[in-house]
């Protein structure tokens, strides 16, 4: 068998109907004081939870090392009661665009409970 002869087989498939390896369906979740907003989104049929620093802070160092801290330490914990962390990844989020500049990317967090 050639490469050619798994493209016919339907094994493999690069797009399949609803899922998506992008953020899909991305809307923003209400969040008051603090320096992060809270968006909602769906990867692969799964909800997640994204979390980035707001716009005011994003070009700050402080609160960049702040939030990368965080990542670094909410990655390794693992316990039923806490929300696990997937990634630290750049995620296009409406009304903000990519986050460039060096600004901090998104921290995508696994989300539970969700419809």
């Amino acid at each position: 068998m050639n490469d050619s002869d798994n493209s016919s087989s339907k094994f493999l498939v690069d797009d399949y109907e609803g899922i998506s390896s992008d953020f899909i369906d991305v809307e923003p979740l209400p969040s008051r004081g603090g320096h992060c907003d809270l968006f909602k989104a769906k990867r692969y049929g799964r909800w997640y939870l994204l979390k980035c620093l707001k716009e005011e802070q994003a070009t700050f160092p402080v609160y960049q090392q702040m939030f990368r801290k965080e990542f670094e330490i909410a990655v390794s914990l693992q316990h039923p009661s806490v929300m696990q962390v997937m990634a630290i990844e750049e995620v296009t989020l409406p009304k903000r665009g990519a986050a460039a500049g060096g600004a901090p990317r998104p921290e995508a967090l696994e989300y539970h409970g969700y419809p």
